[in-house]
C-alpha cells in the first residue's frame, strides 16, 4: 500500500506542476500580494509597514486557502471530467488509496506554501526592521489546519456534485448562514409562534450547521491575535485542542488523550478541557478523566459525567449519590438514572428510556448520542442504546475504539446487532482517514 501511495503522490504532483491553470492561479495571488506591498516601499515608518505586512500576512493567508481548496477540486474534477478514474483504479490502485494519495498532494503543496508565506513573512519583518512576532508563526498553523479541512470538503462536494455547484455551496451555504437561520428561528419561536413547521426549520438549520464544517474551529478566540500577531502563552491551546476534538470524533482516542494532555500542559486550569475526559473514560481510564473533570468541578456538566464515571468504575453506591445532586437538565437523564441505579422495575425503566428517546434521539451532538447510548445499554434497554449508538456513528462520531473498551458496553459485546455497529464505525473511521488523512 505503502508503494502505491507514493506512486500516485509522486504522479499527483507531477500532474499539479504541469498544470498551467494552476501555475496562472498561483501567479495571479503573488501579483496580488506584490501590489499590496508597494505602500511600503515609500514609507519609512515603522507603523505604517507593520499594517501593511499585516495585511499582506493576512491576504496572502486567504488566497493561500482558496489556493489549496483549489487543489483538491482541482484534482478530482479533472479526472472526473476525463474520465480518467477508471484506468486508475484498474492498474490495480483501489479508490481509498487513490483519494488518500489526491488529498496527501495537496495537503503537501499546502504545507509548502505555508511554510514560503511564513518565512517571507519573516524575511521581510527582518528587512523592515520589525520584530518577529509569533503570531507569523499562529496564524500559519492555524491556515495550514483549516486548509486540510477544506481540501477534504472540497473533494467530497466534488464527487457529488459539479464544481461550479460545489463551489458555490462552500460560499454561500456555510456555517454562519445556517446558525443565523437558526438563530432567527429560534427568536421567532421564543416570541410565541412555536408552530410545527418553525419547530422543523429549527432544527434542519441546526442539523446542517453542525453537519457543514467551520473554517476555523477558534476564530472568535483567536481574532485578536490575527490583528496584532501577538500570542499570550494561554492561546497556544486552541492548536492542539482543536486536533483533539477531531480525533476523538474519528473514534482516534489514543491520538486524542495525547492532544489533550498537550494542550492541558500549555494552560492547566483552563475549565474547557474537561471535554477531554469523554476520551479517557470511553476506554476505562477513569483516573485520568476525573484529573480533567476536576477542572471544572462543580458544574452541572461535571457533576453529570462524574455519575457515569463512577458507574464505569462499579462504584453503584457513589453513584447513586451523585446522581440524586444532579439537575434537572434532561440531556444528563437523571430520572433514568436514578431508576436504573435505585433498581426500578423493568416495567419503569422501560417507560423512562421511551421517554429519554423521544426527548433527546432528535438532537443533533453524535458526542452525547454514545454518552446517552451507553448508559442506556448499561441499563439492559439494548434496543433503544442502540438506536442511540447507531444515530451516533451516523452523525460521524466514529467510536470503533471506544465501542469495544468501554465498560459499560461490556455486556453487549457478543450481541450480533451491537457488533453490527462496531463494523460501522470501524467504516466511518477508515472513511475518515482516508478523506481526512490522519493516520
Amino acid at each position: 500500500m505503502a508503494e502505491l501511495i507514493k506512486a500516485n503522490f509522486l504522479a499527483n504532483l507531477a500532474y499539479f506542476r504541469r498544470s498551467k491553470l494552476l501555475i496562472a492561479f498561483l501567479l495571479v495571488f503573488v501579483l496580488l500580494t506584490g501590489l499590496e506591498a508597494l505602500p511600503a516601499v515609500f514609507s519609512f515608518s515603522a507603523v505604517p509597514r507593520f499594517n501593511v505586512l499585516r495585511e499582506i500576512f493576512s491576504s496572502t493567508n486567504r488566497y493561500l486557502l482558496i489556493y489549496a481548496a483549489g487543489l483538491g477540486l482541482f484534482i478530482m474534477s479533472s479526472h472526473l471530467r476525463s474520465r480518467s478514474l477508471k484506468m486508475v483504479f484498474t492498474k490495480p490502485c483501489p479508490p481509498a488509496v487513490w483519494l488518500l494519495s489526491a488529498f496527501l498532494t495537496a495537503a503537501f503543496i499546502s504545507l509548502l506554501l505555508t511554510l514560503v508565506v511564513l518565512g517571507s513573512s519573516v524575511l521581510m519583518s527582518l528587512v523592515w526592521h520589525l520584530p518577529v512576532r509569533p503570531g507569523l508563526v499562529f496564524v500559519s498553523l492555524d491556515t495550514f489546519v483549516a486548509s486540510l479541512g477544506l481540501i477534504a470538503y472540497l473533494m467530497l462536494l466534488t464527487t457529488i456534485a459539479h464544481p461550479a455547484i460545489a463551489i458555490a455551496f462552500v460560499l454561500i451555504f456555510n456555517g454562519d448562514m445556517f446558525y443565523a437561520a437558526r438563530f432567527w428561528a429560534l427568536s421567532q419561536i421564543k416570541s410565541g409562534d412555536a408552530s410545527w413547521s418553525l419547530v422543523a426549520m429549527e432544527r434542519i438549520f441546526h442539523a446542517l450547521y453542525m453537519l457543514v464544517p467551520m473554517t476555523h474551529a477558534f476564530g472568535e478566540k483567536t481574532e485578536g491575535i490575527y490583528v496584532s500577531l501577538r500570542v499570550l502563552h494561554g492561546e497556544w491551546k486552541y492548536i492542539p485542542y482543536s486536533l483533539a476534538y477531531v480525533l476523538r470524533y474519528a473514534g482516534m482516542l489514543d491520538q486524542a488523550q495525547h492532544e489533550c494532555d498537550a494542550a492541558a500542559a500549555i494552560d492547566p486550569g483552563n475549565f474547557n478541557w474537561r471535554s477531554c475526559a469523554f476520551a479517557f473514560f470511553e476506554v476505562g481510564k477513569m483516573a485520568f478523566a476525573k484529573q480533567y473533570l476536576d477542572k471544572d468541578t462543580g458544574s452541572e456538566w461535571s457533576k453529570a459525567v462524574m455519575v457515569t464515571v463512577l458507574m464505569r468504575e462499579g462504584r453503584m453506591k457513589e453513584a447513586r449519590e451523585a446522581a440524586e445532586k444532579m439537575t434537572a437538565n434532561p440531556t444528563w437523564m437523571r430520572e433514568f438514572l436514578l431508576g436504573c441505579l435505585n433498581k426500578a422495575p423493568s416495567e419503569a425503566i422501560h417507560s423512562l428510556a421511551q421517554r429519554t428517546q423521544d426527548d433527546l434521539l432528535w438532537e443533533q451532538d453524535s458526542e452525547l448520542k454514545y454518552y446517552q447510548g451507553a448508559v442506556l445499554a448499561q441499563c439492559g434497554e439494548t434496543k433503544i442504546a442502540y438506536a442511540f449508538l447507531r444515530k451516533a456513528v451516523e452523525q460521524k462520531y466514529c467510536a470503533y475504539q471506544a465501542l469495544q473498551a468501554d465498560p459499560l458496553l461490556s455486556g453487549v459485546q457478543g450481541d450480533s446487532d451491537f457488533r453490527k455497529i462496531v463494523q460501522s464505525a470501524q467504516e466511518c473511521q477508515k472513511k475518515f482517514v482516508e478523506e481526512g488523512g490522519v493516520r
